[in-house]
């Protein structure tokens, strides 16, 4: 299960987004290790990948854009010991503005 944290810093005169990855286990297990594949679209287009820390979050960041928003998308995540199901997902898409920005 993932939920998505938009935030980002400024850094005038653009921005730089970020999302926080945070995974939750439906049984036990570690948190730690496991690789979160995502896309960011809009004014930069990449697939990125990370690996979670023992709590299951992870940050993703975008380079520095000029434009308002950018959305990021939850790919796949993968660890050898679990099955991803993206339906029990509390959210796999956010788009993050300049406002989340710190």
């Amino acid at each position: 299960m993932t939920a998505l944290q938009p935030g980002g810093d400024i850094v005038d005169p653009l921005w730089e987004p970020s999302v926080q990855v945070r995974l939750a286990l439906t049984g036990a297990g570690s948190l730690g290790g496991i690789e979160v594949t995502g896309r960011w679209t809009g004014a930069v287009t990449s697939t990125v990948s990370r690996t979670t820390n023992p709590t299951g979050k992870t940050t993703f960041s975008a380079p520095p854009i000029s434009e308002d928003s950018l959305t990021f998308t939850v790919l796949t995540v993968t660890h050898a010991d679990y099955a991803y199901r993206p339906e029990l997902n509390a959210v796999s898409q956010i788009t993050v503005t300049r406002a989340d920005a710190d």
